[in-house]
């Protein structure tokens, strides 16, 4: 497990009208000492076989972020980047689903990524940081010591233009 990442299940039921969920709970991140301060919320819509990332935020805009799938299904995606780290350059991965009702906390140094393995997919994401044009950095997604498991994945033309892991 890559250092002070936490993967937990939010609160979630269903019934005959639908779903409804709990993403965060401040009270939860306080007992398990993780500081987080939302300062952004965002959401992404795609499609099945997109690739998105390896995206972070450098220097003083680096950013912790909570994410979770709303709707579909993710491989999720992140590899640690903070050279002081016990586990720097270590690659790991979790599926998140608007059906297993699990999001996971990244902190700051850790790029993140992911595909799409459903029609239709909506991820949220919250961060405790601003969005910095300036800041806002990535990896190019199959420089990264991981097996993506696909051939032809639809990918942005940022993303394909992001520098290779061992350019940065």
């Amino acid at each position: 497990m890559i250092g002070d990442v936490k993967i937990f299940n939010f609160k979630f039921s269903k019934d005959n009208r639908g779903t409804f969920s709990k993403v965060f709970d401040k009270k939860y991140f306080l007992k398990n000492k993780i500081k987080f301060n939302i300062k952004e919320s965002f959401t992404s819509s795609s499609k099945i076989n997109t690739i998105r990332g390896m995206h972070f935020q450098k220097g003083k805009f680096s950013q912790n972020k909570l994410v979770y799938v709303i709707e579909g299904k993710i491989n999720d995606v992140f590899i640690d980047l903070r050279k002081n780290s016990k586990t720097y350059l270590k690659v790991q991965s979790l599926i998140l689903s608007s059906d297993n009702n699990k999001a996971v906390f990244l902190p700051k140094g850790i790029a993140h990524g992911f595909q799409v393995l459903s029609n239709k997919c909506i991820v949220g994401y919250l961060v405790d940081n601003y969005y910095s044009k300036d800041h806002d950095k990535g990896i190019l997604w199959n420089s990264i010591n991981y097996k993506w498991n696909i051939s032809n994945p639809i990918i942005s033309k940022r993303d394909k233009n992001f520098p290779r892991l061992d350019e940065i």
